[in-house]
């Protein structure tokens, strides 16, 4: 039984590139304002990210997030809230179907909140094995079997994230509260060794 999306003849798994800028600002325009951080994860605008996608993949590549990689090209510390990660995107073709973050390695925040995997999918990719294929890719890297188990998050009112993860072998591991009153968020840890 195959795993691959059903909505794609080729699916891979990649390094975020130049050469999917139009695909990639399609998909975050599908997306209310309020969630397309969870493309674009960086602290990137979208307008920002149109006009100079080169330097927005080169933070992608570099560990995602510009201010912290500036920082240290600058010789200062790296910041403790930022550790190192490796972003990948799913893609079919030329088409940006969704990113996936492996974060090496956990801070204060990511034990409760991030985990060691995030992923998000645009809008009309849902619902397709996407997430699920690029999940179990990263399941199987050498990166994250060398770390025996990782912990993934989810919001307790995200049934599709739970289910994909709940699939990859997730079990729970509790919860805790975000601050304001957001739906809790529920851990998970999947045994990859």
């Amino acid at each position: 039984m195959s795993h691959a999306p059903r909505i794609m003849e080729r699916f891979d798994v990649v390094r975020p590139a130049v050469s999917y800028a139009h695909s990639f600002l399609a998909a975050v325009e599908e997306l209310p304002e309020s969630y397309r951080q969870q493309l674009l994860y960086a602290p990137w605008s979208v307008e920002e990210a149109r006009a100079d996608f080169p330097r927005y993949v080169a933070t992608l590549l570099h560990g995602g997030h510009v201010a912290a990689r500036d920082r240290v090209r600058e010789g200062m510390p790296f910041p403790s809230s930022v550790v190192p990660e490796t972003v990948l995107w799913g893609v079919s073709g030329e088409e940006f179907l969704g990113r996936i973050a492996f974060r090496h390695t956990l801070n204060d925040f990511l034990r409760t909140f991030g985990g060691h995997i995030g992923f998000a999918v645009r809008p009309s990719a849902r619902g397709q094995g996407v997430a699920s294929e690029m999940l179990r890719r990263v399941l199987a890297s050498s990166r994250a079997r060398a770390l025996g188990r990782v912990l993934l998050t989810c919001d307790e009112d995200n049934t599709a994230s739970r289910r994909i993860i709940e699939k990859h072998g997730g079990i729970a591991a509790g919860s805790c509260q975000r601050p304001g009153g957001e739906p809790l968020t529920l851990h998970f840890w999947i045994t990859t060794s």
